[in-house]
């Protein structure tokens, strides 16, 4: 059996991941968010004209954990024998995790031939590269004529490309400050965009832990007349659990709740001299859950690595204040300096503590460590360990 869900990725082609991205960003350009739900709607309607009949989703949203949450929910309608369609974004080490069915990822070829496809199509329509892919997945369910699909929200709610779906059931998992160029640095006006997702008389699952925006969601739920329901947790992932378990239940499922391996949270690999634990986590919010997590399991590492994306200098002096306040789980936190796509500019300059590395060092290292940051880092770092692994 495979160590991840879903399954079937195996190790990433660069030539055909390269001919799939290169395609993409030479029609559409890089991955950047472009809100005109106007525009993908008369896509959408090209490519599955019957979409408002056929499909029923289960649109997660939030700011931390939905890609967590939206996979989970896919691994029990597979256990309950479920077929169904998996949309995430982004992805790590494979542009075919963004899309699986029934428990399986797309193939290579499949997922080429259908991306021209829907160009060819619509292309004059000039649709992004996510809503190119959200596409994709749209048309190639409806030729497997799978209609129950788990959406991750890409960014956002309200202008998402998903939120043209018809649905079941959504959830919004938490919210905190990301991406504030676009939604603002208040949690409230973060909310609102989320609650975009919302429909009358469809049940919203929630995680939301600020009491503040708990008063706000069910006000929201009064006027809009849905049936909202709060989860609890000690920690991130027994809520991300409990909102599964949520929406199993609104939709008369069994709820198994086995543990899976998802890629680049909590994935542990081994080095030439160490071990790594890996947890993408790229914003304050999200760096702060996974460390308190951490020590509440007695972790403690030799090393703690960390990466981050492009954001406010704010938000990344925050996030190095946080790793530096959890003295119990380092003896040392390093800063990798390779270059990845979206790398954020660091200023350690009052941050003494914190050392400099490289990813080519990490099998030089040995004891236990840890890796923490941008999404965008992992695959640099994964394919530096595998090229040391032993064995």
């Amino acid at each position: 059996m495979e160590k991840y869900y879903p399954q079937g990725l195996g190790t990433p082609n660069l030539e055909l991941e390269n001919k799939i991205t290169n395609f993409l960003e030479h029609n559409c350009g890089k991955e950047l968010f472009r809100p005109r739900l106007d525009v993908f709607k008369n896509c959408l309607e090209k490519i599955v004209p019957d979409y408002e009949r056929f499909f029923k989703a289960i649109i997660v949203g939030g700011t931390n954990g939905k890609g967590e949450v939206s996979t989970k929910i896919s691994h029990e309608f597979l256990k309950n024998k479920l077929s169904h369609g998996l949309l995430i974004s982004p992805h790590i080490l494979s542009i075919r995790e963004r899309m699986s069915f029934d428990g399986k990822f797309v193939s290579y070829e499949e997922l080429y031939q259908e991306i021209e496809t829907i160009w060819g199509k619509v292309g004059n329509l000039a649709p992004s590269y996510y809503e190119t892919m959200v596409l994709t997945f749209a048309s190639l369910c409806r030729k497997r004529e799978i209609s129950k699909v788990v959406l991750e929200v890409g960014l956002g709610g309200k202008f998402d490309a998903v939120n043209l779906f018809p649905r079941l059931a959504t959830s919004i998992v938490s919210i905190s400050r990301d991406h504030s160029e676009i939604l603002g640095d208040r949690l409230e006006d973060i909310l609102k965009e989320k609650l975009g997702i919302a429909r009358p008389l469809t049940p919203l699952v929630t995680g939301v832990r600020q009491e503040y925006l708990k008063s706000i969601m069910v006000a929201h739920a009064k006027e809009l007349n849905y049936d909202l329901e709060m989860v609890y947790g000690s920690n991130y992932q027994e809520i991300n659990n409990s909102i599964v378990s949520a929406i199993c239940r609104k939709l008369d499922l069994n709820y198994f709740g086995e543990n899976i391996q998802l890629m680049g949270r909590g994935e542990e690999l081994r080095g030439r001299n160490g071990s790594f634990l890996i947890y993408g986590s790229h914003n304050p919010n999200g760096v702060q859950e996974v460390l308190k997590l951490l020590e509440s399991e007695g972790k403690s590492f030799s090393n703690i690595y960390f990466s981050l994306s492009e954001r406010p200098q704010k938000d990344l002096k925050q996030i190095l204040k946080i790793i530096c306040s959890y003295p119990c789980l380092y003896q040392n936190i390093i800063y990798l300096e390779d270059d990845h796509w979206k790398k954020g500019k660091i200023e350690l300059a009052e941050f003494e503590k914190i050392k400099r590395g490289k990813v080519s060092d990490l099998n030089q290292v040995s004891g236990k460590n840890l890796i923490i940051g941008s999404y965008y880092l992992i695959p640099i770092v994964k394919a530096e360990l595998l090229s040391g692994e032993p064995g």
